[in-house]
């Protein structure tokens, strides 16, 4: 398929690889809309506020993909760890960690 007009939802791409993505799929004449906790307005493509742990933001993210003739290439970049001692992972870190990574994968 070529990248030319087709629609690209990058998530985790507030910077480093999920914004390079994102620009890579713009330079290919993709329709991208770039997602993540907090993100900058950008002129290359669009942005959006989205937390890939809650339904309902996930779902405001594929009305905006389906207003712009659907999903033709989902990036799911969204991701956290920490880098520490498994054993000293507070609870809720872990349950961040389970919500971004694995439930964040099940919504998009």
């Amino acid at each position: 398929m070529g990248r030319d007009g087709a629609v690209v939802w990058v998530t985790g791409a507030r910077g480093g690889i999920g914004a390079a993505i994102a620009r890579a799929f713009v330079a290919e004449g993709a329709k991208v809309i770039a997602t993540d906790l907090s993100i900058d307005a950008t002129p290359d493509y669009a942005t959006r506020r989205c937390d890939v742990r809650s339904a309902s933001d996930i779902a405001e993210i594929i009305a905006w993909c389906e207003a712009q003739g659907g999903v033709d290439v989902l990036v799911n970049n969204a991701g956290i760890m920490r880098r520490s001692d498994p054993l000293e992972i507070e609870p809720e870190f872990w349950d961040d960690v389970i919500g971004v990574n694995v439930k964040g994968d099940l919504l998009d």
